[in-house]
């Protein structure tokens, strides 16, 4: 991606910036290439995943937070660990959500 490249010369906080705003242009175009293809509305789309979209935000605000206190590395793994509790906690309210995730560990464990 041209886009990386230009941007590995600038900081770490420059980097993701840039790597976040190509996913998102990603994603919007395929909305768009679903719209018209398959009819279904970007609305509908997003609206099937407003609990992930809802969790992933908090997850990440708190995360930011957190990592402001600060940067040795055993308190960003600690900080991951987290982020990683309160995302699964945050699904886990929603029925849905929690079923499907039951529904994925039990085949992950019938697999070993």
């Amino acid at each position: 991606c041209p886009v990386m490249i230009i941007v590995t010369r600038f900081d770490w906080t420059t980097i993701y910036v840039a790597r976040s705003i190509v996913r998102l242009e990603l994603v919007l175009v395929n909305l768009i290439i679903v719209y018209c293809f398959v009819r279904i509305s970007p609305w509908q789309m997003l609206s099937n995943v407003k609990v992930s979209i809802f969790a992933a935000v908090i997850m990440g605000f708190m995360g930011y937070i957190l990592l402001e206190i600060n940067s040795s590395l055993w308190w960003t793994i600690l900080v991951i660990f987290i982020c990683i509790i309160v995302y699964v906690i945050l699904i886990f309210q929603y029925k849905n959500e929690r079923l499907i995730l039951c529904e994925f560990l039990k085949k992950l464990k019938n697999k070993k």
